[in-house]
């Protein structure tokens, strides 16, 4: 609507997004392909988006640290595949086992990128598997001080509310814990969680140890061992032995208060509830008998606990991790191909201008393009030098339309145009295809939306680099396309009898969707012009942006084309 006083265009739903601008924004992109895009969109309508990665960001570290995004990462690490049997082998790809590679690393290298990050419980299947997959982590070359900081300060950051959490200093609230050990300790245990300065008491680790090895007498029977253990003061593993034989025992204590539960097998069986206090390390009290009668126990410690003295784990993983490739699948390099210098010595080249075809005839190339072509070249020291005997050297094949590298669905179905749908956006650069569209000559390849609509998606035009990222295959310099189609496609002649409903059904509505839509294309480019051109300095509201039209009077401006088929 426009209010009378300053015909201005107000939008109740652009002025809510807008309101919520400088809250945290979090995108889940779930994929370090995904996570790039994002950050490019970020950056076009000015939002820096924390991005909810897929855990494979070790993939493209480089790009995503130029993109500057904050990251949240899942620990959610393939599990082991089963070889057992042999044909299983076959079926499972070089990415399947690099991704179970070197995903538990992905933490460690985002942290060495300097990229700061989060950690999520997302994406678990068992969200108990957390404290397990986050030690795997550190395993694999985390350091502790930097998985804290991913649970604490980092999370405060991107949430907005550092100056309240995520640290211990003075003016914060008072949330913190009390543990036994290292938080990231397997035999850590939690003894107080403080939260704005509320305590949440789950042991008391000013307590006695009580661990150790005691001779328990119950009532007038002979007098059994029990052992208590565990890894902290807070541990409660409790075993009692009727002979050499273990049984559990359940044990509570609250302050001096005990309470012992277990059941015998053998001579007195049933179950046995002890309650009891202590007394200079000693324990006593009233037991519940397995024939329903009360009697008095007694347990009087013979020794402390001592700890077994730790294995060590032969098995643990090397932390020297496998290479990442690039891209991270079958036919990767390890490290990106360099351009050099080099000659190809007389091979037949064909050169596509009015010279034709040249015998015996050297090609020299500097700084990735063609410097001379002859005979007998002399190029500077050092060059590598190619022999091209009995070879042919042409220009690299250019594919005008293709589908290739393109992630996920390439078509848009549901209305008449998607002009605004950008190729540009969804370039996929580790598909395979590229690889073997380089092995058949090509070196460039335009990337068309399908052919559902008359007016399809904006392509894009890329150099086959195998291993680089999406960016950097986009040809640099080049004017834009479009996608247009004719013909029975985007009538949808062939799409069942039930697809009978969008506009357009017949050829004469194909045409009026390109007269429909060039025409608000023509009104809206000469609103902008007027208003550059005047309206500024007027103080006029400046048209809203529309992403379709503007696609469509860049057409009408020459600045792009039309590729369209029928």
């Amino acid at each position: 609507m426009k209010t009378a006083d300053t015909k201005k265009e107000f939008n109740i739903s652009l002025d809510a997004i807008n309101k919520e601008k400088s809250l945290p924004q979090i995108f889940e992109a779930n994929d370090k392909q995904n996570d790039l895009r994002v950050a490019k969109i970020g950056k076009e309508f000015g939002m820096n988006f924390i991005v909810k990665g897929g855990g494979n960001e070790y993939e493209r570290l480089n790009e995503l640290s130029e993109a500057a995004c904050p990251l949240i990462l899942p620990l959610n690490y393939p599990e082991a595949y089963d070889f057992s049997d042999a044909y299983d082998v076959m079926n499972i790809s070089l990415r399947q086992m690099k991704e179970w590679e070197l995903a538990p690393a992905n933490p460690s290298m985002v942290a060495s990128a300097k990229i700061p990050f989060a950690i999520t419980t997302s994406d678990l299947k068992n969200k108990s598997d957390f404290w397990k997959n986050l030690r795997k982590a550190i395993d694999n070359g985390l350091s502790e001080a930097d998985a804290l900081k991913s649970l604490t300060s980092t999370p405060a950051s991107l949430l907005k509310i550092d100056d309240q959490a995520g640290a211990l200093k003075k003016g914060m609230l008072a949330n913190f814990l009390i543990t036994s050990k290292s938080l990231f300790d397997k035999d850590n245990s939690i003894f107080e969680n403080w939260i704005k300065g509320k305590r949440y008491q789950f042991s008391d680790f000013s307590a006695p140890d009580i661990r150790g090895n005691y001779s328990l007498k119950i009532g007038e029977r002979k007098a059994i061992r029990m052992m208590i253990s565990g890894a902290d003061l807070s541990s409660n593993e409790t075993s009692v032995y009727e002979d050499t034989s273990a049984v559990k025992a359940s044990l509570n204590r609250q302050g001096q208060i005990l309470s012992i539960q277990f059941e015998l097998k053998k001579e007195g069986k049933g179950v046995y509830r002890l309650t009891g206090n202590m007394n200079d390390g000693n324990w006593s009290g009233n037991v519940l008998l397995p024939n329903g009668q009360w009697g008095k126990w007694s347990a009087k410690m013979d020794s402390s606990y001592t700890a077994p003295v730790a294995k060590t784990d032969s098995s643990k993983k090397d932390t020297n991790r496998g290479a990442v490739y690039y891209p991270n699948i079958a036919y990767g390099f390890k490290e990106l191909p360099k351009a050099s210098n080099f000659v190809v010595r007389n091979a037949t080249v064909w050169t596509n201008e009015q010279d034709g075809i040249l015998q015996n005839t050297d090609v020299y190339v500097s700084g990735g393009k063609i410097s001379q072509i002859g005979k007998s070249l002399k190029v500077p020291a050092g060059t590598e030098e190619i022999d091209g005997t009995g070879k042919h050297l042409t220009s690299g094949i250019i594919d005008e339309h293709s589908h290739i590298a393109i992630s996920d669905d390439v078509n848009e179905g549901t209305q008449s145009s998607s002009a605004e749908v950008r190729i540009g956006d969804v370039v996929d650069a580790d598909d395979v295809q590229i690889y073997r569209q380089l092995a058949g000559g090509v070196t460039c390849s335009h990337l068309l939306h399908g052919s559902a609509n008359a007016i399809g998606g904006q392509t894009q035009l890329i150099k086959l680099r195998w291993g680089s990222s999406p960016e950097k295959l986009k040809f640099e310099g080049w004017p834009g396309f479009i996608k247009f189609a004719l013909g029975e496609n985007v009538k949808q002649s062939h799409w069942g009898d039930k697809q009978v409903l969008r506009f357009p059904q017949t050829r004469m509505g194909v045409e009026q969707v390109y007269m429909d839509y060039f025409t608000r294309a023509k009104e809206y480019s000469l609103a902008w012009k007027k208003y550059n051109s005047d309206g500024k300095k007027a103080g006029s509201m400046a048209p809203r942006r529309d992403l379709e039209l503007d696609a469509l009077s860049e057409i009408l401006d020459s600045k792009r084309f039309i590729t369209c088929h029928s």
